[in-house]
């Protein structure tokens, strides 16, 4: 009995030993571009925040487009809500056009790889514009966050965070009989 499971033991091992182990890049070597999904061509196009924001978003600083899906319980005024208005439509044009670049340039990339005519020199400044590109198109988002929290106060502040889920309602209570002191 002891030889059955051992000699099952062997074999099974070397048979999974001996399967092929599949890239996860399986399927995506039929994309347009391949180091860009569908997704991320359609966020980048959008100027969608792709989570680039995140250090602001989670120390405190509203997003424009958030603090609009939750405008009645921030109370938020008409003047706040124009000037909230007039960032996010600035932080849209700007993304959506750092978006295309970013497009452009990953195109151009595939295109080089693809046409087995890539050089070290050529891969380096392609690369090298896209991080720009990529960190040009975070700071966009991030300067966003960081106007609409000029415009908000430190009570409208808690409460998006507290509607957002970043911060308990109790926590909230307490920020606000702080501020109040």
């Amino acid at each position: 009995m002891k030889t059955f499971f051992l000699l099952s033991f062997v074999l099974f091992n070397s048979f999974l030993f001996t399967q092929h182990k599949h890239s996860k890049y399986v399927g995506e070597e039929k994309r347009s571009i391949k180091s860009l999904s569908d997704e991320d061509i359609q966020n980048l196009k959008e100027g969608n925040g792709m989570g680039l924001a995140k250090a602001a978003e989670l120390n405190h600083y509203p997003g424009p487009k958030h603090v609009f899906d939750i405008a009645d319980v921030l109370k938020i005024t008409d003047e706040q809500k124009n000037t909230i208005q007039t960032i996010f439509k600035t932080m849209s044009e700007n993304a959506v056009r750092a978006g295309n670049k970013i497009i452009m340039k990953e195109k151009e990339l595939d295109s080089l790889f693809a046409s087995n005519s890539i050089d070290e020199q050529t891969l380096k400044s392609n690369t090298e514009e896209i991080g720009i590109l990529h960190g040009e198109l975070r700071s966009i988002h991030l300067i966003a966050h960081v106007a609409t929290k000029k415009i908000l106060t430190a009570e409208q502040v808690a409460k998006y965070d507290e509607a957002r889920g970043y911060i308990p309602k109790a926590e909230t209570k307490k920020h606000k009989q702080h501020k109040m002191k």
